[in-house]
């Protein structure tokens, strides 16, 4: 029986001890800085609509000379283009009784364009540390000075018991 309240005496005698510990919490883990790379593939296509030019003109003679003589809102017409390329066709000309008329025409077209654009996002980010309080004194009620002093006389009692006890055990073995 003397070992079985000596054993509980030692118990709650280490409780008292291990709640006065202080144990810190883990600071978190914070990533300073994060690059972030975007690639976005764009693509677009151009159409170019279906077109017409023509030009008219009559030719007349001036002094054994051929000479034109301006009909239409175009001077100076003269166009050369690869038509398997550009899309034009074949040009239309046609000379009667003097007059000279030219027609071409243009298919339509597409054509595809893809590119590629890339965005970067950098974040920087710094640890936000919390504030320690501030303390300041202030004086206690009553009721915490009576619960201080109770508190002090049970553990004067229990200091004075669990010495009785362990003179006693001493004097039994």
């Amino acid at each position: 029986m003397k070992q079985f309240v000596f054993f509980i005496t030692l118990f709650f005698v280490s409780l008292v001890l291990v709640s006065c510990a202080n144990r810190k919490p883990q600071e978190p883990v914070i990533i300073e800085k994060t690059r972030e790379v975007r690639t976005v593939v764009k693509d677009t296509v151009f159409r170019s609509e279906a077109d017409s030019t023509y030009y008219h003109a009559w030719i007349e003679c001036v002094n054994g000379k051929p000479v034109l003589k301006e009909s239409g809102a175009y001077k100076n017409f003269s166009h050369t283009a690869d038509t398997s390329e550009s899309g034009l066709l074949a040009p239309k000309v046609l000379l009667t009784d003097g007059k000279l008329s030219v027609e071409c025409y243009k298919q339509a077209q597409e054509s595809f364009k893809t590119w590629r654009e890339t965005y970067i996002k950098e974040h920087e980010q710094t640890p936000i540390y919390i504030e320690k309080p501030i303390y300041r004194e202030k004086a206690l009620s009553w009721f915490q000075q009576t619960q201080l002093w109770l508190g002090r006389i049970f553990l004067g009692v229990l200091a004075l018991f669990t010495l009785v006890l362990i003179v006693r055990w001493k004097k039994i073995i």
